[in-house]
């Protein structure tokens, strides 16, 4: 049995039994009228909320979309293999403060859709991407 998914939703706030085709829906939307609002991204639970397996969720316009995943070990952001450290870097709005991002913890929608479907299914972080403290 699968795990029940919390999201913290940037516009409707804590949802328990989040359906996961409509958050991969949103992903593959993009919208920053969405994504941007309220704190400035979205929060993923797995299985308790109290439970330390979270995923954030940032959209970075014209980039796609920067996630942080935190299964015990700590929080890791999920980093592009191919693109070098010295990379340029964007920032967004979270919770009203500006957050820099570099462009290799960017991943494209279909990818960032992957990685977020594997912690929500599996409860792991993909093994297609490093993962990296925040750049």
């Amino acid at each position: 049995m699968a795990a029940k998914l919390t999201f913290v939703d940037p516009l409707e706030g804590e949802i328990e039994g989040f359906p996961l085709e409509t958050l991969l829906q949103r992903i593959e939307e993009a919208d920053p009228a969405y994504w941007n609002a309220g704190a400035g991204g979205g929060l993923l639970y797995r299985g308790p909320v109290d439970r330390n397996r979270t995923m954030e969720i940032y959209l970075v316009p014209g980039r796609g979309f920067h996630l942080i995943c935190d299964t015990g070990g700590g929080p890791l952001a999920a980093t592009l293999r191919d693109v070098p450290d010295c990379d340029p870097v964007e920032s967004i709005l979270v919770g009203g403060d500006p957050m820099r991002i570099s462009r290799r913890q960017c991943l494209p929608i279909q990818g960032a859709a992957a990685v977020i479907a594997c912690f929500a299914e599996h409860g792991r972080r993909a093994p297609d991407y490093l993962w990296l403290p925040k750049d």
